[in-house]
């Protein structure tokens, strides 16, 4: 099979486009993988700058040299003040640094393979090894099963572990107590809330800290056995709207991302038109349209304002006459913005 099929992956969208749950669950974590190699980016960043001083400060030359990236990452948090009291006052440790932070940011950059990477040996237990594991041969099974568009067959095996995975880890009397207790570890609660499958609305603040966090918090359990793929997430940004992600109407791909991340690809689209980035707009459209994903592109006119944004100027979002191709919330029409890009390129080369 080749994973690198433009039909099988235009097969796969053209399941998602008609409502498919098991389709979403692969695009889900299609997304979930892309958000964690963001993070696996920062941090690696983060460490390659901070190396010298970790080496020889913070950590020492022969334990730095001994670790690897998950324990030099909690190690880096300890040194900017980042890890809360209940986690530096944890007694489980993994090389010599807090290890519930370790398991947390390698489940966040790597996902379950490499938590169980981490977990292995770790001093977790045997419920949380098992539960990475489970999640990470589900996720397997996920992703060939959406190349192959084989409807939800092949990974019904991995779903009932990763469900029996999830429920010893609830009955864990470690995880469970993390669960319950108001002062327990962040990143401990965290990780037996993600493990268990627990409850996808219960985010910790010192954890879950930025857009991104919170968008790889929702796909992992839009992705789990038996939910309704990305309709949560949907329904929250739209929800929360583009003034909650960007306010001041400077940082419109942030907005767009969380909207094509949640699934909501029209709407991403038509959101940069109207912030006046006509051409990002149009490629992301076009790129969209050949997989299929763009087929509500022209959905009825709005029939409500739109709210007025905090700053007015001929840079702001909503200023000056409408960009071609934007319809209001949630709308583009392609052919429209097509054409205007077109006779622009046009008249520039007349």
């Amino acid at each position: 099979v080749s994973l690198g099929s433009n039909e099988a992956t235009r097969r796969a969208a053209a399941r998602f486009a008609a409502g498919d749950s098991n389709a979403d669950r692969w695009l889900a974590l299609g997304a979930r993988r892309a958000v964690e190699a963001q993070c696996r980016e920062y941090v690696d960043a983060k460490l390659r700058d901070g190396a010298a001083t970790l080496r020889t400060q913070v950590m020492g030359v022969s334990a730095f040299d001994a670790a690897d990236d998950a324990a030099r990452w909690a190690a880096f948090l300890r040194w900017r003040h980042q890890l809360p009291r209940e986690t530096t006052q944890s007694t489980l440790t993994r090389r010599g640094e807090a290890a519930w932070p370790q398991l947390y940011y390698a489940l966040r950059c790597g996902g379950p393979a490499a938590g169980v990477a981490v977990a292995r040996g770790g001093g977790f237990g045997d419920a949380v090894e098992r539960a990475c594991a489970a999640r990470a041969a589900y996720d397997d099974a996920v992703e060939v099963e959406g190349w192959l568009a084989d409807g939800g067959v092949g990974a019904d095996d991995a779903s009932r572990e990763v469900r029996a995975a999830a429920a010893a880890v609830v009955r864990d009397a470690a995880c469970a107590a993390a669960l319950e207790k108001a002062d327990a570890c962040p990143f401990e609660k965290a990780v037996a809330n993600l493990l268990g499958l627990d409850d996808a609305d219960a985010r910790d603040a010192g954890v879950v800290r930025t857009v991104e966090d919170f968008c790889w918090h929702a796909l992992w359990f839009a992705g789990r056995p038996g939910d309704g793929g990305r309709d949560r997430l949907r329904a929250a940004a739209k929800a929360w709207g583009s003034d909650h992600f960007d306010p001041d109407g400077e940082t419109p791909l942030q907005y767009a991302t969380v909207l094509l991340i949640a699934g909501a690809s029209t709407e991403a689209v038509a959101h940069l038109q109207r912030r006046r980035m006509p051409q990002e707009a149009l490629h992301l459209a076009l790129a969209l349209d050949a997989f299929g994903l763009l087929s509500d592109a022209v959905p009825a006119a709005p029939t409500t304002p739109r709210s007025a944004t905090k700053r007015h100027t001929t840079a702001s979002p909503r200023g000056g006459n409408e960009a071609p191709g934007a319809q209001g919330e949630g709308a583009y029409d392609l052919a429209r913005a097509a054409l205007a890009y077109a006779r622009h390129v046009a008249a520039a080369d007349a």
